[in-house]
């Protein structure tokens, strides 16, 4: 079970930051992220698919490829449905029931302090 831990019954998501990469994350040295599940094999599903969009964001990093409106929405979409949400636009989401928008920020509840890489994944996860 790479990168992912138990606290509390609740697995997470925890990853070292490359030095190479430090510098876009503002001197913070780790990345973790609740999985949001007390199961070890949806935690095993949740974690490969944030290992991989990592490796591909930092793959995209060291090849200077700029992030496109079309590769940010996929990613957006993708990360969604990694949290068993479907994508919705901001106008759809501000017409939905109050307590499926409260769903969806409780799902990006963790300890991981602001910076511009997790705001972006967090506007991934709520768009």
């Amino acid at each position: 079970m790479r990168h992912i831990i138990k606290i509390k019954g609740w697995f997470h998501f925890k990853r070292r930051i490359p030095k190479r990469y430090l510098k876009y994350y503002d001197g913070q040295e780790i990345i973790q992220v609740s999985l949001k599940t007390t199961s070890e094999s949806i935690a095993i599903q949740r974690a490969s698919v944030l290992r991989e969009e990592l490796d591909n964001y930092w793959n995209n990093i060291v090849k200077n490829i700029p992030m496109d409106k079309d590769y940010e929405y996929s990613k957006a979409v993708h990360t969604a449905q990694t949290f068993n949400f479907s994508y919705k636009s901001i106008s759809e989401l501000a017409g939905s029931d109050v307590s499926k928008i409260i769903d969806r920020l409780d799902a990006l509840q963790s300890d991981i302090p602001e910076t511009d890489e997790n705001a972006l994944c967090v506007r991934v996860v709520v768009t």
